[in-house]
């Protein structure tokens, strides 16, 4: 979903290019959002946790959830979703 996207800037895969510093992270917030949506049917919710933040709603208590996590050059990066 994420882990192949490439950044918008060509400077190689989205995730490695958002977690090089806070202040890519922050120009890629929306994109990271955008894809991870576009990805999923509307009734999946995702959120996107990084070592520089976290993109997408806060996951509900009690509610099932699958996770992934994938390991870039700039740390790792856990992609969760839940039916909501």
């Amino acid at each position: 979903m994420l882990a192949d996207a490439p950044a918008a800037d060509g400077s190689g895969p989205l995730l490695a290019a958002a977690l090089a510093s806070d202040e890519a992270f922050a120009a890629s917030r929306d994109i990271l959002r955008d894809r991870a949506r576009r990805a999923l049917p509307g009734s999946v919710r995702v959120q996107v946790v990084t070592s520089r933040g976290r993109v997408g709603p806060p996951r509900p208590p009690g509610v099932p959830t699958g996770r992934a996590t994938v390991t870039t050059v700039n740390g790792p990066v856990r992609v969760a979703v839940w039916y909501g």
